[in-house]
């Protein structure tokens, strides 16, 4: 088992929680789904978050940090299921609200797992790269991804 970590601070929209049964047990668990865009690449990402059963869902706007769980298909958007989603406090509706936020919006990743590919020069002749393919358990299913 592999695991990809995103840490990046970035705009929600289109917040809703829903329901499901966790099919082993039987019992009822609800999250929060947000849709988004990693701002550096344009990556459209969809987060998925643990809720509470009546837990308010943030406003579109909203500007939050995130640290959760990812993969990426090849063929659409970015999965996250996330650990932690702290909104910055304000409206994000009144015209003071991008003040109070943080200048760098970069994106971190994490891949831990045992590298299984070859490694390649970089064109600075002083590092080496590789791309990790990453196996994990997110939104419910095994799911592949390879970060480049």
């Amino acid at each position: 088992m592999s695991n990809f970590f995103l840490d990046c601070t970035i705009s929600l929209s289109g917040g809703n929680c829903e329901s499901s049964v966790v099919p082993a047990s039987g019992n009822w668990t609800w999250h929060c789904y947000y849709s988004t865009a990693i701002e550096c690449t344009i990556l459209p990402v969809n987060i998925s978050i643990y809720s509470l059963m009546n837990d308010v869902v943030h406003p579109n706007l909203a500007v939050g940090h995130v640290i959760g769980r990812a993969v990426k298909l090849s063929d659409g958007p970015m999965f996250l299921d996330a650990y932690l989603l702290m909104p910055f406090p304000s409206d994000p509706t009144s015209s003071g609200y991008e003040d109070h936020l943080p200048q760098a919006m970069t994106a971190y990743v994490w891949v831990l797992r045992t590298v299984m590919t070859a490694l390649e020069k970089m064109p600075d002749d002083k590092s080496w790269s590789f791309n990790p393919i990453v196996l994990d358990f997110v939104c419910d299913s095994m799911k592949y991804s390879t970060v480049q």
